[in-house]
């Protein structure tokens, strides 16, 4: 085998690697656009004072990402205040 061989080789497994960062960060970004998705849409209806549906939407994408601390401290504010709306 020569050196040339040996070169392409090197660079095959050089672009196997980069393919997988590639994909990797691929799928980061996509979870983090859901996410930003599910909480600008939570904005939205909390900007109308509808909250439960605000609730929903969060509850939602807490079904895809149940450790998503954003997600989670939103449920958290929500909940409080439709539990101190209903309250009331």
């Amino acid at each position: 085998m020569g050196f040339g061989a040996v070169g392409v080789i090197m660079l095959m497994i050089v672009f196997i690697f980069y393919m997988r960062m590639v994909e990797a960060r691929f799928k980061s970004r996509t979870q983090k656009t859901k996410i930003e998705s599910a909480l600008e849409t939570a904005d939205v209806f909390e900007s109308v004072a509808k909250d439960s549906s605000a609730l929903k939407v969060i509850e939602a994408a807490l079904l895809e990402h149940p450790d998503n601390a954003q997600l989670l401290q939103r449920k958290a504010i929500l909940s409080a205040r439709l539990v101190d709306s209903s309250s009331e």
